[in-house]
């Protein structure tokens, strides 16, 4: 049962809140497809929830509405902070706005309590950045972690974070977010549903950060991913020698052939370099101490 539920087409009317090309905005109408995206792990009590960009407020009335025990929502854009006049009230002691840019708050400072989950109809400008920061808060930060992360991106973003070796879609986020997280794709959202249109499908997914050991070599991931990835078009020999003396002896360890492209390596092949550069640097620093 949802109460005390104002339409968002009431809300935009009433502040007269055009959409923000600039900031990438699409507002999203439908109640039922909002009720869906606020329930779609199952019952919020005892969970607190942030949500980034609460815009007209629709979903943030359904997250409330399924029971979360708090919400914290950071939004940029000011008039969306005024217009949460209009729904807020039945709420004022669940909610908290906070007028930030996102990609400039440290996640850290979010996650005060758990257990607490991200959830977000994120602006499409603003989707790589922020993918990148929070998976790789989720698995640096292992005890300030979102329990889940639920986000409505783009259908191309989502089949990239999916993407399987050797496919065009397949690259750098593909590798960080499959080894740290395990990602469940719910359903598309046709384009005529939000205000106005965009040009894409969207598609709601749910990250679920994956139980990883303390030695998990994130950093060591992150710099081999860029640089294999920033040379895409090259064989990997031409990057493994930018990052080991011996890359021969490397690739004969993990029987990697260097005459392959980043793109045919495997998440687990990053994580085997991850690993043996690790090594490597471990060994080096100690050489030189000596």
């Amino acid at each position: 049962m949802i109460h005390n539920f104002v339409p968002v087409s009431h809300i935009i009317q009433q502040f007269n809140l055009s959409p923000n090309k600039t900031l990438g905005q699409n507002y999203l109408c439908d109640e039922n497809i909002l009720q869906d995206i606020a329930s779609i792990n199952g019952s919020l009590r005892g969970y607190s929830a942030i949500e980034i960009g609460c815009g007209p407020g629709g979903l943030s009335q359904m997250l409330l509405n399924n029971d979360v025990k708090h919400l914290h929502i950071i939004e940029k854009d000011r008039r969306f902070i005024k217009a949460s006049q209009g729904w807020i009230t039945p709420f004022l002691d669940r909610v908290k706005i906070e007028h930030a840019d996102i990609l400039q708050i440290e996640f850290t400072q979010l996650v005060l309590v758990h257990p607490t989950v991200l959830i977000t109809n994120l602006p499409y400008n603003i989707t790589s950045d922020f993918l990148l920061k929070a998976i790789t808060h989720n698995t640096r930060i292992p005890d300030k972690k979102f329990t889940h992360m639920t986000m409505l991106l783009q259908k191309e973003v989502v089949q990239r974070l999916q993407g399987i070796p050797g496919q065009k879609n397949y690259g750098r986020m593909s590798v960080l977010t499959q080894l740290t997280h395990e990602i469940v794709e719910h359903f598309d959202i046709p384009a005529h549903k939000f205000f106005p249109p965009p040009k894409i499908v969207s598609t709601l997914v749910s990250l679920f950060p994956r139980n990883l050991k303390t030695t998990f070599p994130l950093t060591a991931i992150e710099k081999i991913t860029q640089v294999f990835f920033n040379n895409r078009r090259k064989k990997i020999g031409y990057s493994m020698k930018k990052l080991f003396v011996d890359c021969q002896v490397i690739s004969n360890k993990l029987c990697l052939d260097l005459n392959l492209r980043p793109e045919d390596l495997s998440p687990q092949n990053y994580l085997d370099l991850a690993l043996l550069y690790c090594q490597h640097n471990h060994h080096k620093a100690k050489n030189t101490q000596a």
